[in-house]
């Protein structure tokens, strides 16, 4: 199956959460940092990351204040999710005293890349949530090691069989271990695999603790 569901329940009513997927302004109250938002069938969806990484795509129904449907992709940055090759539906649903949020991201392969995007919708959703009941989330950003994108951007390479390849990620590394050297620490890591039996996700991960990849030889280097 190539769907991610996620759903949340917001403290406010449809009309209010909806009203942040119309306009760039309000998208980006809670995900991104700019873009372009033309929220009619057949409009032009970008949102742009913190990281500078895009997503585009296009509207394709826009029901309010209770369904919109929209492609999602990304922007030559090595991810398999081209803009135009997925499909996003967010259903709203009166419950109680707020609005049941349903979101299905259709068309995600691998299994890598449709986690990462569940990981990324979760964290979004979350934002929402505290952005449609009038709390500030903050600014977009990512203090952490954001290996969301970057891990998967070599993805083919260990898929064709390569049997050395690296990537080299900075920012804000946090982990998950207790009293971890490297916890806090802003530098670079560069990821490496002698083999195709880790995954990308499996391997990234591992760096933020300092430890050797699942199911291969690595040892991430951090400096």
């Amino acid at each position: 199956m190539s769907d991610v569901v996620v759903a949340r329940w917001i403290a406010a009513s449809p009309p209010t959460v909806f009203a942040f997927f119309t306009d760039v302004e309000r998208w980006t109250a809670w995900q991104g940092v700019g873009g372009t938002v033309d929220a009619r069938a057949g409009g032009s969806l970008r949102v742009i990351m913190p990281d500078a990484a895009a997503a585009s795509g296009r509207f394709i129904e826009v029901v309010p204040p209770r369904r919109i449907v929209f492609t999602w992709g990304w922007e030559g940055n090595g991810i398999p999710i081209p803009p135009g090759s997925s499909i996003v539906t967010i259903e709203l649903e009166p419950a109680g005293s707020g609005t049941m949020v349903r979101l299905t991201h259709s068309g995600l392969q691998p299994a890598d890349v449709r986690e990462l995007h569940r990981s990324g919708w979760e964290r979004y959703l979350d934002r929402l949530a505290r952005r449609a009941t009038g709390e500030d989330p903050g600014p977009d950003r990512y203090d952490d090691l954001h290996i969301r994108l970057s891990a998967v951007a070599w993805w083919p390479w260990l898929a064709t069989g390569v049997r050395s390849v690296g990537v080299t990620i900075r920012g804000r590394i946090r982990s998950s271990g207790p009293g971890s050297p490297t916890s806090g620490r802003v530098g670079s890591i560069w990821l490496g695999c002698a083999g195709r039996t880790g995954s990308p996700v499996q391997t990234a991960a591992a760096a933020a603790t300092g430890g050797p990849a699942q199911g291969c030889g690595c040892a991430p280097t951090v400096g």
